[in-house]
Formats: C-alpha cells, sequence, structure tokens
C-alpha cells in the first residue's frame, strides 16, 4: 500500500501519516498506534530516535505554498506526484518526508534540513514559488530537484509537464474541429506552468494560423468561484465570443464553464473549452471537460531518480526533463 491508500484506509491525512512514519510528535498515542501498525504490516520501516535514518537516508517532499495567492491548489497533482514520489522512493531505499513550508519559513526550514544528517536532497514543490526569489536557494548544498517550475534561465534541476507541447496539441485539435477563432482564459497569477502556457498559447496561436481577438482574452482569478464570477461580469457586457477557449487550468474552465452556461450558451455547441491538468473536477461536469493529462506519478518518479542520481554519485550538472501530455477528449469539444 502507498501513503495514500494507507491514509485513506485510517480516515486520517497525508500529512499524519507521514508524522507517525517519520516519528514526529503532534499524533496521539492512540492514532499513532493504528497508522503504524498499517505501515509496519506493508514493509514501512518507522524511525526511532535510537534506529537513526530509515535505510539511506530520507529524500523530504519540500511543498512551498506562497502568502496571499487566490488560487485552489491542485489536490490531485500533489496526491499524484506523492504517488510516484514515495513507491520510487522506498524501491531505491530512502524514505520520503513531507514538508510544508511558506515565504517566511522556507530559508529556516532549508537551514534545518542542511544540517540533518539522514537528509540525502529536497524535492522541492515549487508552483507557487517566484523565481525572483532564486537565491533563496542557492545557499542550499544538498541536492534539490524541483518540481512544476522549470527556473527557465537559471541552475536548478527540474523536472516538469511539457505545457508549451501540450497547449501545441489542445488548439491543434481545436482547429481540427473546424475552430479559427480560440480564446483564452489567462489565470491572473503566471505561476509554475501557467507561465509557461500563457508563452505556449500565442506561440501556438501563431504557429498554427489561427485568429485571437484582444477581446477574447479573459483574465480570471485561480479560485472556481472568482474565475465564475468574472466570466459572468465579461459575460454580460455583451462581448463578442469566440468558438472556443483555452483555459490554464481545469478549475478555470469549470468557472467559465458554468458561467457560459448560467448565461444560456451551449457547451460545445455555441462554445467548446479545453482545460488543462485532468484533475477530478473535470469529470464531474456537464458536459465533462476536454483537458490535457499529464502522468503525475511518473513525474514523481522522474524527480526521486534524478534526485538520487545527484545524491549518490555526486551529478551537478542542470538536467530540465519535460514529460509529454496527452489530449483527453470529452464532452466540452
Amino acid at each position: 500500500m502507498t501513503i495514500k491508500e494507507i491514509a485513506e484506509q485510517t480516515g486520517f491525512s497525508l500529512s499524519t501519516v507521514s508524522l507517525v512514519l517519520n516519528n514526529k510528535p503532534g499524533v496521539r498515542e492512540e492514532t499513532r498506534n493504528r497508522i503504524a501498525r498499517l505501515l509496519v504490516e506493508n514493509g514501512y520501516t518507522l524511525r526511532t530516535e535510537s534506529q537513526g535514518p530509515e535505510q539511506k537516508g530520507e529524500l523530504t517532499l519540500l511543498r512551498y505554498k506562497a502568502v496571499g495567492h487566490k488560487r485552489e491548489r491542485n489536490e490531485d497533482f500533489f496526491v499524484g506526484l506523492l504517488n510516484g514520489a514515495e513507491p520510487k522512493a522506498r524501491q531505491l531505499g530512502y524514505s520520503l518526508g513531507l514538508v510544508q513550508v511558506d515565504d517566511g519559513d522556507l530559508v529556516q526550514v532549508l537551514e534545518r534540513l542542511e544540517a540533518q544528517d539522514h537528509v540525502a536532497g529536497v524535492l522541492f514543490l515549487g508552483t507557487e514559488f517566484d523565481t525572483r526569489r532564486h537565491p533563496l536557494l542557492e545557499g542550499f548544498s544538498k541536492p534539490l530537484v524541483c518540481l512544476d517550475n522549470r527556473f527557465e534561465n537559471l541552475p536548478v534541476n527540474t523536472v516538469c509537464a511539457d505545457s508549451l507541447e501540450g497547449i501545441h496539441q489542445a488548439l491543434s485539435h481545436l482547429k481540427a474541429l473546424g475552430h479559427r477563432e480560440v480564446g483564452y482564459l489567462r489565470g491572473s497569477v503566471p505561476i509554475g506552468g501557467l507561465a509557461d502556457r500563457q508563452a505556449g498559447f500565442s506561440r501556438a496561436v501563431e504557429d498554427l494560423g489561427l485568429s485571437l481577438c484582444p477581446e477574447h482574452v479573459v483574465e480570471v482569478d485561480l479560485l472556481f468561484d472568482a474565475a465564475t464570477q468574472q466570466m459572468l461580469a465579461h459575460l454580460d457586457r455583451k462581448p463578442s465570443l469566440p468558438t472556443a477557449f483555452f483555459a490554464d487550468n481545469d478549475i478555470i474552465a469549470a468557472g467559465c464553464q458554468r458561467a457560459l452556461q448560467q448565461r444560456g450558451y451551449r457547451v460545445p455547441e455555441d462554445v467548446a473549452l479545453v482545460g488543462f491538468d485532468d484533475g477530478s473536477m473535470s469529470t464531474v461536469l456537464t458536459p465533462a471537460l476536454t483537458t490535457m493529462r499529464s502522468d503525475k506519478p511518473r513525474l514523481g518518479e522522474m524527480a526521486v531518480e534524478r534526485l538520487v542520481d545527484m545524491a549518490e554519485n555526486g551529478r551537478r550538472d542542470v538536467v530540465k526533463s519535460f514529460l509529454g501530455v496527452t489530449l483527453v477528449k470529452r464532452g466540452t469539444t
């Protein structure tokens, strides 16, 4: 069983299971015993103070959360990464620790991880990390691999879904269906992969010979309800509409789909929609959302493989890895 499956079976959070696995405080004794029993039954070795590091050491998954960002966090993406990273780490002889950090704590947490001998390296989930703050990471000497933020033109090892190629696939699909005017539902905060998507959208429109009217670029927040209200306000201004929209992610697409339907537009007959991420929300919409799917567990595996290679073989060359994405055709196109 994976950590996620153990969390689901016991009814506790992933972070609680991780606390028990790593012998950290903050868990009631009854809860700790219940989770620990399942962990041991499934081949996990619980760290104790006298025992020292488990196996070869620990890889720490550091989940960075920016303060003040108005966005719904993609838990499907995080859980998918974890489902790949945790078994791969265990297979290679490491435990996987989970740490959540925000702006104010990042430097202190990195210093603490630097000082812990059993920590072999860090997987940095940097979706919300502003790469202009890259100097905060420069002093960290242990191996570090960043996920979901490619740190363009910076010497950071990264593993990301290929957003540029994915957008080209999405717009090619719309073009094949006869759409020539494609609009863009753009996230208001260009974090992580969204920055790539915004650059990739303009490039794909030009490459494919599509038409983009400035009025058809609608900027919305990365929150379902906010995106709905902002799209409703846009529609109430009676703008011209393209025959199809591409959205930066599924949350934006879902909010805007609801707004279109509330104003009487039929999806996809009047306006088609394509999202990005293939999160759980994409399948509960009516009609279900056409979107781009990344293999989240494989991204987690790739990051662990790279991190272990750096830790065990001393590699310091910078590698930026991209995993292709797949078009999932559903009812909105």
